[in-house]
């Protein structure tokens, strides 16, 4: 999760140093569902004269297919990649179409991990998605 100014302001970093053909992965912490439901239903339901204790939440589990975790960048795109502080850069498989030299020349280095998955980040406490919510005027 992470503001729309910010996502804005990553695409627009993303596209001064795009040479064409990357993917550019952004590193955003990760939000737990149970944590980003109940701020949503602390904030919200008072609003309505609702008592936020007395909103059942229902578990359902995981759906065919789905996982508790996504995964961003697989081992084999990592031997493609760079990465500076904020994203990762992921070139394309034919290699004439990678000039790694230039985004070494802008302080981009060699990807420290086999793989980049949203278990492996860090978690946004309750507090930081509030912030983040209601900064973003998504709760107001």
């Amino acid at each position: 999760i992470m503001s729309i100014e910010r996502a804005v302001e990553l695409l627009f970093k993303s596209r001064e140093i795009a040479q064409g053909s990357e993917v550019f992965i952004f590193k955003i912490p990760a939000v737990r569902l149970n944590d980003l439901v109940d701020v949503v239903i602390r904030e919200i339901a008072p609003k309505y004269k609702f008592n936020p204790d007395d909103i059942e939440i229902k578990i359902m589990g995981l759906k065919s297919g789905e996982k508790y975790y996504e995964e961003l960048m697989t081992e084999e795109e990592v031997t493609r990649s760079l990465e500076t502080k904020d994203m990762f850069i992921v070139f394309p498989q034919l290699k004439e179409l990678i000039n790694k030299e230039y985004l070494r020349g802008l302080g981009a280095t060699d990807v420290h991990s086999s793989d980049y998955n949203s278990h492996k980040m860090p978690i946004l406490s309750k507090e930081e998605i509030k912030k983040i919510l209601y900064e973003s005027n998504t709760l107001l």
